[in-house]
């Protein structure tokens, strides 16, 4: 809570997020907007699996806190021998997706396997 609430009024103007995630993970990357977090939902775009529970304004994130909001959120994560898969369509490669996310996809190209031989296309 003190981080939250030493942050500069204008800090206070940012978007907040709250994770499931593996401590010293990099939740923010530079991209050509500038600072953004690095997790996108529905991608593998994060070194561990992590989650985003919660994402908004300081007042509401100082808000969520005083009222315990994230004490019972626990998390355990098998990050070993993870499976990922890559969209291809012509030149166009997508970020790796975990296997739920891959199955929810509603597009054409070929999929890979990043941990094993494997490979399915539709047209």
């Amino acid at each position: 809570m003190e981080q939250v609430r030493g942050v500069s009024p204008d800090e206070r103007e940012w978007q907040y997020a709250v994770f499931l995630a593996a401590d010293g993970e990099e939740l923010t990357d530079i991209g050509i907007d500038g600072i953004r977090f690095a997790h996108r939902p529905g991608f593998q775009t994060t070194t561990y699996p992590c989650e985003q529970l919660w994402q908004g304004t300081w007042n509401d994130l100082v808000e969520l806190i005083e009222a315990c909001a994230f004490s019972t959120s626990a998390d355990t994560v098998q990050h070993l021998d993870r499976l990922f898969f890559v969209r291809t369509d012509g030149d166009s490669v997508d970020v790796a997706r975990a296997p739920a996310d891959i199955l929810a996809l509603d597009a054409v190209g070929c999929v890979n396997s990043v941990r094993g031989p494997g490979r399915l296309c539709r047209s």
